[in-house]
């Protein structure tokens, strides 16, 4: 099943549950999101710092997913992502990193959006080549197959990962409407 029949049988069932709100025993309309990072060292060692955020997706990402719900281009909603060693507190209102380190995001290795339970999961497997303390990631969207450059759909903050060359992140982001 290719991901554009996925994605409008996603839009069909957000929009089956959104239609509810109309009614008056209508359930609330709810999106939930978390990161979880891996770190892979040179040595190939792994380390799995879990989640390291939730719930905060940006009032641009929020717009995003209204404008892909009602068919205003076609999306590939949090497909890419970029890190950053800004340590600002994240934001509603934020609409990029602070600091960045890529200047592009990088797309999802595995992107998987599952329509029966309302669930979005991309993994971005990012390798640095200089070291760094990388502290913020950013997730994109793609419209109509281009970035979406001006506002991240969301914003992380978290302890420090000092990374060097030839170290790999995986940044593994999961959107769910509830």
């Amino acid at each position: 099943m290719n991901w554009q029949k996925l994605l409008w049988e996603f839009r069909w069932r957000l929009w089956k549950r959104f239609g509810k709100l109309l009614l008056p025993d209508a359930e609330p309309l709810d999106m939930v999101s978390e990161l979880r990072i891996v770190v892979q060292y040179p040595n190939k060692k792994r380390e799995d710092l879990g989640i390291v955020s939730r719930q905060l997706i940006t009032n641009e990402g929020k717009k995003q997913v209204l404008e892909a719900l009602f068919g205003a281009g076609t999306y590939k909603i949090a497909f890419g992502g970029t890190s950053g060693t800004g340590d600002t507190p994240p934001s509603v209102n934020d609409t990029n990193l602070k600091n960045p380190i890529q200047t592009m995001p990088i797309d999802a290795v595995n992107y998987t959006i599952d329509t029966t339970n309302l669930r979005l999961k991309s993994e971005i497997t990012i390798a640095y080549t200089q070291p760094a303390s990388v502290s913020e990631f950013a997730v994109w969207s793609k419209k109509n197959d281009i970035y979406i450059t001006t506002a991240c759909f969301d914003r992380s903050v978290f302890p420090p990962i000092n990374v060097d060359n030839d170290f790999y992140v995986s940044y593994y982001y999961t959107l769910e409407i509830a």
